[in-house]
């Protein structure tokens, strides 16, 4: 999920690293928003995502 973002930013792990601080602490932080999003869903929290299927 991270290479894809770093992808749409034109972007790669060692580009990343050799942004300065600054810059790179404020990728990493959109990157994490991005993820973030992504894994909780815009509208917030969703139900009936996961089924237990032992149950």
């Amino acid at each position: 999920m991270r290479a894809n973002i770093l992808a749409k930013m034109d972007l790669t792990e060692d580009s990343l690293t050799a942004l300065d601080t600054e810059a790179r602490q404020k990728i990493e932080e959109q990157i994490k928003a991005q993820i973030k999003e992504a894994v909780t869903g815009s509208a917030g929290q969703k139900t009936g995502l996961l089924t237990d299927m032992k149950a």
